[in-house]
């Protein structure tokens, strides 16, 4: 692969193996342990994330529609296990949390308009309607409390992740 694109559009194919990632620590963000590797930082914004095993994120939203595919390990994303090779869409605006378990978890992450905003869930759970866990009683998120994640430049106040128990 050829050296990380950073221009505003990406004007050809691109292709990264597993080879090709390159994580790096996460520079600005709370959260510690976060690694990324950024694909390209303009539209599509596209980049890799690794959670350090037993992490968890806030409740938090992104202006930009989000599609993530794990990669490598597993989390539980809003209450439910995603394996290995897992696709998950997420629209613009739409709440969401993380936790990993015993292992780290790595996915490919992409907002087809760009990077966008990170939106803290505490704002954003005071207009938007609840919605219950799809979590079954064993699928549930550690009870550790987290700094939230955010990508490298994106930055946010450190909150609690959902009190919710498991192993």
């Amino acid at each position: 692969m050829s050296e990380t694109c950073k221009e505003k559009k990406l004007a050809e194919t691109v292709i990264v193996t597993p080879d090709d990632v390159q994580l790096r620590p996460g520079t600005l963000g709370y959260v510690k342990g976060l690694t990324v590797m950024h694909v390209n930082e303009g539209a599509p914004y596209i980049t890799f994330l690794e959670s350090p095993p037993n992490h968890h994120a806030q409740v938090h939203s992104h202006s930009e529609d989000e599609v993530m595919v794990v990669v490598k390990g597993r989390m539980i994303f809003n209450g439910r296990w995603c394996e290995t090779g897992t696709l998950i869409y997420v629209p613009a605006n739409e709440e969401y949390w993380y936790a990993t378990g015993d292992e780290a978890c790595r996915v490919a992450l992409m907002r087809p308009k760009g990077r966008g905003t990170f939106r803290d869930g505490l704002e954003a759970m005071a207009s938007a309607p609840h919605k219950p866990s799809q979590a079954a009683p064993s699928e549930t998120a550690p009870s550790e409390t987290a700094p939230s994640e955010t990508a490298p430049s994106e930055t946010a106040p450190s909150e609690t992740a959902p009190s919710e128990t498991a192993r």
